[in-house]
């Protein structure tokens, strides 16, 4: 039955890749690759986990990627889409990227406040959790406490600082991919910086989730500036370099996994491969088991779907229920942990059956789809960093739904802000400076 699936996503893929202008960027195609991964990994794992698939599974991913791709081939073919490729192919694009300059001294500054941010976010964790031990055990109960609980968390100042330093390593991003694209390496290490340092920021948090967020909006960033400098599409050459980065950014994914407190004996044991497969691969057979031993209905009105408003609405006092946790459930089969993600398929399954999950899942497609294609074919930078940062729900739909529980938040809005007030300070002010590179007249002046 799992290969069943394979096959059915395979061909999913190619009718997607095909009929959206052979895109790979196209979310129809995102999400079905990160379902293919997610299958591969399941596959890899077969001989250890020997769990047996039922046709329900197959069937309810099958129909929800269909669901998607025809959303996004709705928005392909509509008017707007198409007039919008067809002025885009008449514009010189290439010619719009400039070569960003950010002045030295505002490069400090916002450097030494992300370094300020770094240290109090430990000062939080030493409060929270006090001098117990090794930094895994440190990181292991901080995020047992935080994450995994309503009564303890961090404070809100230094919270919106980690926000701030956010919405710098995404415009540092930017800059970085943009200036690299143009010029190439040199003189723009500088830009890595910021980007370090809010994913150091961001591991202390005893999560590697933001990390993700950044890898992906990087990702999506490059392709568009790509295909806006050279006037086509991505290359198989550039195909093998953006996986090889993936591949990198798992080892890196994988290499933390101690030091921000996963302590369990199938982390620090298993290997490279077997980790990122069994995290992987997971969501496949626990989807397969939710549906043949579902959980009690939801007590609130999208009660996993809309984890982040609705805990935002109980915090205003609008919404009367307590407080409660994004997490789900954790199975075991076989005396093996199999985790606690669902594909992007289960919360809304959960609140709504399969009616609700087809009419959601279309409702994701085109809103990204829409975005997409909008950023694909014009040049407007505010929009495509807007895009980058809820990117990661098209990646990571495989393993779990991103859109409906953290993109659509009070928080997203905040880092949205965030991230055009930055921009703007950078980019657009006076001391953030572009330039075009001009070649050197080789005349001799008399």
């Amino acid at each position: 039955m799992l290969i069943s699936l394979f096959v059915a996503l395979v061909i999913i893929f190619v009718l997607s890749y095909y009929s959206l202008g052979k895109d790979f960027f196209q979310p129809a195609c995102l999400i079905t690759l990160s379902f293919i991964l997610c299958v591969v990994c399941a596959i890899v794992m077969q001989f250890k986990w020997e769990y047996q698939y039922h046709l329900k599974t197959v069937l309810i991913i099958a129909f929800g990627l269909l669901i998607i791709y025809l959303a996004n081939l709705l928005c392909y073919k509509s008017k707007t889409s198409v007039r919008r490729r067809k002025a885009y192919k008449l514009l010189n694009a290439s010619a719009n990227l400039k070569v960003i300059n950010v002045s030295f001294i505002l490069l400090t500054i916002i450097i030494l406040f992300q370094l300020l941010t770094l240290f109090l976010y430990l000062l939080e964790i030493i409060r929270i959790v006090g001098n117990v031990g090794s930094i895994s055990e440190i990181m292991n109960i901080f995020r047992d406490e935080t994450s995994y609980g309503t009564e303890v968390s961090v404070s809100f100042a230094v919270n919106q600082m980690l926000n701030v330093s956010f919405a710098i390593c995404i415009v540092n991003l930017y800059i970085f991919i943009n200036n690299v694209l143009i010029v190439g390496l040199k003189k723009n290490i500088r830009y890595v910086i910021p980007i370090i340092l809010y994913i150091l920021s961001s591991l202390t948090t005893g999560g590697r989730f933001s990390s993700l967020i950044v890898i992906c909006a990087g990702i999506v960033i490059f392709n568009v500036l790509y295909v806006r400098k050279t006037n086509h599409g991505i290359t198989l050459k550039i195909i093998l370099f953006l996986v090889l980065f993936i591949v990198l950014a798992l080892l890196g994914f994988y290499a933390v996994r101690e030091l921000i407190g996963r302590t369990s004996d199938f982390s620090q044991n298993a290997s490279f491969v077997e980790y990122i497969a069994s995290y992987l691969g997971g969501s496949i057979p626990l989807f397969d088991m939710y549906l043949c031993d579902p959980v009690e209905p939801s007590k609130i009105f999208g009660q996993e779907s809309f984890y982040a408003i609705n805990n935002t609405l109980i915090e205003l006092g609008i919404l009367d229920a307590d407080s409660y946790v994004t997490h789900l459930e954790f199975r075991i089969w076989n005396g093996i942990s199999l985790g606690n993600v669902y594909t992007g398929f289960r919360r809304n399954y959960q609140d709504f059956g399969i009616i609700g999950l087809m009419i959601l899942q279309f409702v994701f497609s085109y809103v990204m789809s829409s975005a997409y294609n909008r950023v694909r074919n014009n040049n407007n930078v505010i929009e495509l960093l807007i895009f980058g940062i809820c990117a990661y729900a098209l990646f990571l739909h495989g393993v779990t739904d991103s859109f409906y529980s953290r993109v659509l938040s009070l928080g997203t809005l905040v880092q949205i802000v965030l991230v055009v007030i930055v921009y703007v300070v950078l980019v657009k002010s006076i001391k953030g400076k572009i330039r075009i590179p001009r070649k050197r007249s080789r005349l001799n002046c008399k």
